[in-house]
């Protein structure tokens, strides 16, 4: 029989099966280690990252914890070196760090700030200073710009709130010199003065005062007849929104403090021969400063204490000159005291009172006569007029015993002659024509009085004035309607008249260099009455000022004079104008310059520029640009050359520019 295997076409074949098989398990096999690698992978690159940034948020919160500790680091080599806070910025800073270059060869420290690191919050602080304390630079965001601190290192206070992030980073190199000194800086350096003899001594701050300016200056009289200084306020005194505080030590030996704001204050006494003086200005205080004449006296004012004031019943005086009466300054907390003021000649018959005070809420200051009484209290402006009836009149002074460190009050009592009104009295000066070119403030009293009926007449005596722009003050206030301010003059056409009443007055410019002055009130209400400025407007060269062709487009100007200069365009100026002048001092006892605009200034609004600019002592250049009518005086520049530029487009013209650049000494103590 044969054996044979019968093969089907219908039947697969088998050992093709087992081997299809295997491959499948193979390709299963395959991919699975495939995916593994990948999840793998996957899993080691997720962990890495977290890894890094868990290193990384660690390590800032090391960086910042570093930060916040109070560290000292010294410089061994003469070279630059870059500080800085850490990037990004910590939150909750308040920190000081100390610098320290140890060559010898250093004697002062350029710092010069990288503005594109360096970004600091409005509620953030950075302050520079010397390490003997006589220089302090408060950083502020406009205020990044190259300092020069004097000495072998500096000192760095920085402060910064929870909120955002603030950053700073600047270089510092040391020089072999001291840097060059700004009148500020010399300023800051002075402490104070002591005074020999009995002269009178002006004591005064930088003119403009300086921006972030925080100083401490000890005064002394050092001649022992001296018991009191009476400090004699300059009326151009203007503090801005900073605090100068005055110190000194009573009679019993404990410090006595008060603080002296933008008040208007003719004088005060302070019971000591030494005192000393602490401020810190604000950060636009590009205003005048101060300026006192301090004037050493030698024996005891009633007053000038807590025990004399409480005890002192008042006093009467037998002459017809004026008499000066204060409180103690300041003023005692917790006291009750009434005092009565007699002028004993009976050819007296009122006393005009002219009162300033800075008083607490809780404290009270009543004047009374015979007739009546006026209370002043905190609420009420700084300064008043009283018509006392008859030659006697009380003070009923009551403080509380909150610790307010305010003035106290201070008045000067001038007596009237029978049949002398008190408002006569005022208008015994009958106008003024002045001789000089300069600004005047003309004013009534505060209040005016009732029933009154003047002329007065004023004006300027140089040739060259041919307009007066009048200013009022944002005080005046006149009883609307019923009583009227009239100001007339004659133009060269015809006499012109002026009607004002009420409030917010314009103001107004007149064609002429003289003119009338006619107040008139009625027998009811009284206010506050007038106060305005008179500012002289010159006569100009007509081939210079009227004839742009003829005007210097290009000028450079010097001269070695403690001298100003005045600047003016044509007026109007004319279309397509650029101007380019120049403007030097040579005086070695120039510091600086200040600007003083006049007030007839406008300039067509964005489209025409004025431009000036300025190198200061430490050669960085500023720019400041001008346009339109709010022209504001520019303090202090620390410059000794000004470069003018001005550029006029094609189409509206207006008045244009007029300045004076004025040269700036540093105050001598």
């Amino acid at each position: 029989m044969l054996n044979m295997e019968l093969k089907s076409p219908l039947l697969p074949d088998r050992q093709p099966a087992r081997k299809s098989k295997t491959k499948r398990l193979l390709s299963v096999f395959a991919i699975t280690f495939c995916v593994s690698v990948v999840v793998f992978l996957l899993m080691v690159c997720t962990h890495n990252d977290g890894s890094n940034k868990m290193y990384e948020r660690v390590t800032r919160v090391d960086r910042c914890e570093f930060f916040r500790a109070d560290t000292t680091k010294e410089f061994s080599e003469f070279s630059s070196y870059t500080i800085s806070s850490p990037s990004p910025g910590c939150n909750d800073v308040n920190v000081v760090h100390k610098y320290l270059f140890n060559d010898q060869r250093v004697q002062s420290i350029n710092v010069e700030f990288f503005e594109n690191t360096t970004d600091l919050e409005s509620f953030d602080s950075l302050v520079l200073s010397s390490l003997n304390g006589k220089q302090t630079i408060l950083i502020s965001e406009s205020g990044i710009q190259p300092y020069v601190i004097n000495g072998n290192g500096l000192i760095l206070e920085f402060k910064a709130d929870s909120t955002i992030e603030s950053r700073y980073s600047f270089e510092v190199t040391p020089l072999e010199t001291e840097g060059p000194l700004t009148v500020c800086q010399r300023f800051l350096r002075s402490q104070g003065a002591s005074f020999d003899g009995l002269g009178l001594q002006i004591i005064e701050s930088p003119h403009p005062i300086c921006e972030h300016m925080s100083f401490e200056l000890h005064y002394f009289f050092s001649d022992e007849r001296v018991t009191q200084v009476q400090l004699e306020v300059d009326r151009r005194t203007n503090l801005w929104y900073s605090d100068l505080w005055i110190y000194y030590s009573n009679s019993d030996g404990n410090e006595v403090r008060f603080r002296l704001r933008n008040d208007r204050f003719s004088q005060f006494t302070i019971p000591s021969s030494d005192f000393r003086l602490e401020m810190n200005s604000a950060s636009d205080a590009s205003v005048f400063g101060y300026r006192f004449n301090a004037i050493p006296l030698t024996s005891d004012v009633e007053g000038n204490s807590c025990d004399n004031f409480e005890n002192s019943s008042g006093k009467t005086f037998p002459g017809l000159e004026a008499q000066f009466i204060e409180s103690p300054h300041p003023y005692c907390l917790g006291t009750t005291v009434e005092q009565r003021y007699e002028f004993g000649d009976p050819s007296i018959e009122k006393v005009l009172l002219e009162l300033s005070w800075a008083l607490g809420f809780f404290d009270s200051l009543v004047v009374a006569d015979d007739e009546r009484s006026m209370v002043i209290d905190g609420l009420l402006p700084y300064s008043q007029y009283f018509t006392v009836h008859g030659r006697i009149f009380t003070l009923d002074f009551h403080s509380g015993d909150s610790e307010a460190f305010l003035y106290g009050y201070s008045m000067t009592a001038t007596p009237i002659l029978s049949g002398q009104d008190p408002c006569d009295w005022f208008l015994s000066g009958r106008g003024e024509i002045f001789d000089d070119v300069n600004s005047h403030v003309i004013h009534s009293l505060h209040p005016y009085c009732n029933n009154m009926s003047f002329q007065q007449h004023f004006g300027f005596s140089d040739p060259e004035v041919i307009k007066i722009l009048i200013k009022f003050s944002s005080l005046t206030s006149i009883e609307l309607w019923v009583d009227t301010l009239e100001i007339s003059y004659d133009s060269p056409k015809r006499r012109v008249v002026h009607t004002f009443s009420g409030r917010d007055l314009e103001a107004l410019e007149i064609e002429s260099r003289e003119f009338d002055l006619i107040f008139k009130s009625d027998d009811i209400f009284r206010d506050y009455g007038y106060e305005f400025t008179i500012i002289p407007l010159f006569r100009q060269d007509p081939e210079l000022f009227l004839n742009c062709d003829g005007y210097d487009n290009v000028k450079l100007e010097s001269h070695d004079r403690l001298d100003l200069f005045t600047v003016e365009s044509p007026h109007p100026y004319c279309d397509n104008m650029s101007v380019l002048q120049k403007y030097s001092f040579l005086h070695p006892e120039v510091e600086g310059v200040t600007i003083v605009f006049n007030s007839a200034t406008d300039i067509e609004p964005m489209f025409d520029i004025l431009s000036l600019q300025y190198r200061d002592s430490s050669g960085m250049w500023w720019d400041r640009k001008y346009s339109g009518n709010d022209f504001q005086d520019i303090g202090f520049l620390d410059t000794t050359e000004i470069l003018v530029l001005f550029e006029s487009d094609s189409s509206d013209v207006s008045y244009g520019y007029a300045f004076k650049i004025i040269p700036l000494l540093f105050p001598q103590t």
